[in-house]
């Protein structure tokens, strides 16, 4: 018999896979899936547990700070100080990009959200280099000055809109007022820092709505 005409071989054993190999592996597969689901999901559990703890033990400091005002600093206060200043800078990204989202999901386009970010940024400098120039030399060091001014900015933490905007501006003018008097400014001098640093923000704002209007008034006459 030739070789071509030749039966072929038996398969041996170990070369046919169980019939049942397959969903065995398909089930195990699942199982590996399932339980990387699981472990991250309680990894995020974890982790969300743990951020909202130290989130929830930084706002007695934060209140603390806000409840006493105009009060003269102390050392021992120097912890909630210096909490109320990086919650406060915080809150003021948190609000900005919150913002952006709304403006970018409102409009189907991130340009009128991310001029509106980048004209509170400018501003928000703006002000402090105002506060800084008119702070009279030997009476605040940039430290104190800086913390006052970062916790001020917390009220932007819902500056979501154009009116929560304007509130926030208001409620920051008296936070950052409160918090210069009680880092050592004198009254009047503190009310000399606002009025030219919140107040001009706010006159320019104003003059700009004011202009809005009348053009809208012209365009329908």
């Amino acid at each position: 018999m030739s070789p071509r005409n030749a039966a072929a071989p038996p398969d041996r054993p170990s070369d046919r896979t169980p019939p049942v190999l397959a969903p065995s592996r398909l089930f195990t597969v699942w199982q590996r899936a399932v339980t990387a689901v699981l472990a991250a999901a309680a990894r995020a559990g974890v982790w969300v547990r743990r951020a909202t703890s130290a989130w929830a033990s930084q706002w007695p400091q934060v209140r603390d700070y806000h409840a006493r005002g105009a009060a003269a600093w102390t050392p021992a206060d120097l912890a909630s100080r210096r909490r109320a200043a990086a919650i406060g800078l915080r809150g003021f990204v948190f609000g900005l990009v919150i913002a952006w989202i709304i403006s970018d999901t409102s409009r189907n386009t991130w340009l009128p959200g991310g001029v509106t970010v980048i004209s509170e940024v400018l501003w928000a400098g703006a002000r402090f280099i105002i506060i800084a120039l008119l702070a009279r030399r030997g009476t605040i060091d940039r430290p104190r000055l800086s913390t006052a001014y970062l916790a001020g900015l917390l009220p932007y933490t819902l500056a979501l809109t154009g009116p929560l905007r304007i509130a926030a501006l208001l409620l920051s003018a008296v936070a950052t007022y409160r918090g210069l008097v009680g880092a050592g400014v004198q009254k009047p001098d503190a009310r000399l820092m606002i009025g030219w640093s919140f107040g001009g923000q706010a006159g320019i704002m104003v003059a700009g709505i004011l202009v809005r209007v009348v053009m809208a008034l012209v365009a329908a006459g």
